[in-house]
């Protein structure tokens, strides 16, 4: 089975309404977030809620490690089925998992698993941003 590259990661986690991609913490985590690209400030001076991160690629890794948010029980789950899946590096490990992209890893699930890690982050966005993607 071929490796899924960083392209098929891409173009999946961006074609999600509201997400957009950064490297938020140095050149080599790719990082996509859904939500408001931008942080502002309301009247009183409070942070409006800016976007949240819902997958990571570490893209210097070979293969690929690509951390996704997951629901504690499902979590476990994927781990006891799929050799590909971990607890997430440097993550809550109750609430991320890892995926190693090796050849190991089928497209068909980390897509899922992807879907599944968008639709929980969305789930805690304001109702506002929501109404937005909805």
């Amino acid at each position: 089975m071929k490796e899924l590259n960083l392209d098929d990661i891409k173009r999946h986690c961006l074609a999600k309404k509201g997400t957009f991609s950064e490297f938020s913490f140095g050149d080599d985590t790719l990082v996509f977030k859904v939500g408001n690209e931008k942080v502002s400030i309301d009247e009183q001076g409070k942070v409006k809620q800016a976007a949240k991160i819902f997958a990571l690629i570490f893209t210097t890794k070979k293969p690929l490690w690509l951390n996704l948010k997951a629901n504690p029980a499902e979590s476990l789950v994927y781990r006891e089925i799929y050799s590909f899946v971990k607890p997430g590096y440097h993550m809550n490990k109750r609430h991320w998992n890892t995926l190693v992209l090796d050849c190991n890893a089928e497209k068909s699930v980390v897509f899922e698993m992807i879907d599944q890690s968008y639709e929980l982050v969305i789930a805690k966005l304001s109702k506002q941003i929501r109404e937005k993607l909805l």
